[in-house]
């Protein structure tokens, strides 16, 4: 058994190339189905991999932190774009696949404030959240200006309302 993973490791990698990091490209995916096939039947192969959840994977993080202080004043935007993956591939479409997980790992620490003086020092009426949303390709947000400053925050109140919206971190006055 040793031998035969000793075999595999050195199928998938050349010594020229760093060790395996975790992100299965689609050529490792295929390279790997096509070793097994030596050994195992396609059906099995195909079950191995789904449970072993090995699947291509493009991996993207962003390690800007954001410190944002909460404050009750009128804006009309409460959206932030912290961080896009790149486009999905592959475009052929023999190979199209569908997403089979998406996994978000965040660190957060909430602003710790309270509506009412029962809950002061506690995080009890305090929230933040976080949203993914999917682009498609035949769709182009209208909201969404990748040429502006991706860094500018916005925040909305713990009570919320539409009204109480306000940009945290403006962009400076080029004037002064």
């Amino acid at each position: 058994m040793g031998s035969t993973l000793s075999t595999i490791s050195s199928a998938l990698t050349k010594e020229s190339e760093p060790a395996y990091n975790g992100n299965p490209t689609e050529d490792d995916v295929t390279s790997v189905r096509d070793l097994f096939l030596c050994y195992l039947p396609l059906e099995l192969i195909d079950l191995i991999l789904e449970y072993a959840e090995y699947w291509p994977c493009i991996r993207c993080d962003s390690n800007y932190e954001i410190v944002a202080e909460a404050s009750r004043a009128i804006s009309n935007e409460a959206a932030w774009l912290y961080l896009m993956s790149p486009p999905i591939p592959p475009k052929d479409e023999s190979k199209r696949r569908r997403i089979r997980k998406i996994t978000f790992q965040m660190e957060s620490h909430d602003q710790g404030w309270a509506n009412t003086e029962v809950d002061q020092g506690t995080y009890n009426g305090s929230w933040s959240w976080f949203e993914a949303v999917i682009f498609r390709a035949s769709v182009s947000p209208c909201w969404l200006d990748l040429t502006s400053d991706p860094t500018s925050p916005f925040n909305l109140g713990a009570k919320f309302n539409y009204s109480d919206l306000k940009e945290l971190f403006p962009e400076p006055d080029p004037n002064g």
